[in-house]
């Protein structure tokens, strides 16, 4: 894609965001070939936006291969999370570990290790909503969805855990259940096994624009799936060892 059709597909998306009424798919001409055209997009996005970035969501494939987005700082609230469950809303949710960088990993010229991500940051659990600038989502291809952000719509951090590193990610358990009953359960179910993994990669593709600032988060895929809840649910994520994480959907009527 050239700049003009990146640009013209984020003021797609950016008035979207902005009016709150959802949009038939981008044409075919400003849809995304590649990965690298999807980030383009999202950084454009970002742009005409004018919005501070509080974090990062980030997915890790067993190849290798590394997509992104930005989660906007005004959607990041502290469990319990509070949600208007308007009718523009899509209502789904994911079990995460994230983690909170608790000092600058500024650019440089070479890669940081595994143990210095490690040692910059915290771990805790969260929930991801979800949501869409497509009044569609579903058809719509992976790469489209990249460009709209990986359908990104909030983030509900839970407190961390001071001893993280002890854990043992592929025997982690997680239920997440809404209004009390159990819809996902897993043990281990991180997409690659590992959510460190998807942190670092990401910190070392951002040493070379941006680098990354104390505070941010990153959340690094979900260990339930997507699941939904409805207008007035409560949802709630617990994984073992860690202290649960609520959100609270609330009817536009409520």
């Amino acid at each position: 894609m050239n700049t003009n059709d990146i640009n013209a597909a984020a003021k797609l998306l950016a008035d979207a965001r902005l009016t709150g009424v959802k949009r038939d798919p981008l044409p075919a001409a400003l849809q995304p070939k590649t990965i690298e055209d999807g980030h383009a997009i999202q950084d454009a996005t970002m742009a005409l936006l004018n919005e501070a970035i509080g974090g990062w969501k980030v997915g890790l494939d067993k190849e290798g291969t590394m997509s992104r987005a930005p989660i906007l700082k005004s959607v990041i609230q502290e469990s319990p999370g509070r949600v208007r469950a308007s009718g523009e809303h899509l209502r789904g949710i994911e079990a995460e570990i994230a983690f909170r960088f608790l000092k600058d990993l500024p650019p440089r010229g070479s890669d940081y290790s595994r143990q210095e991500v490690e040692d910059a940051v915290e771990a805790f659990p969260a929930i991801e909503l979800l949501n869409s600038r497509y009044a569609e989502p579903g058809p719509r291809s992976t790469l489209e969805k990249l460009a709209d952000c990986i359908i990104q719509g909030g983030f509900v951090c839970g407190k961390p855990r001071a001893d993280w590193k002890s854990v043992d990610f592929a025997k982690l358990e997680v239920v997440l259940t809404v209004d009390g009953a159990e819809i996902a359960t897993g043990t281990g179910t991180h997409p690659v096994g590992d959510p460190v993994a998807p942190a670092v990669a990401l910190v070392n593709a951002l040493r070379t624009t941006s680098g990354v600032k104390a505070g941010q988060i990153m959340t690094t895929g979900t260990w339930t799936g997507i699941n939904y809840a409805g207008s007035d649910s409560l949802a709630v994520a617990n994984f073992d060892g860690f202290e649960p994480v609520l959100t609270q959907f609330e009817s536009s009527q409520g």
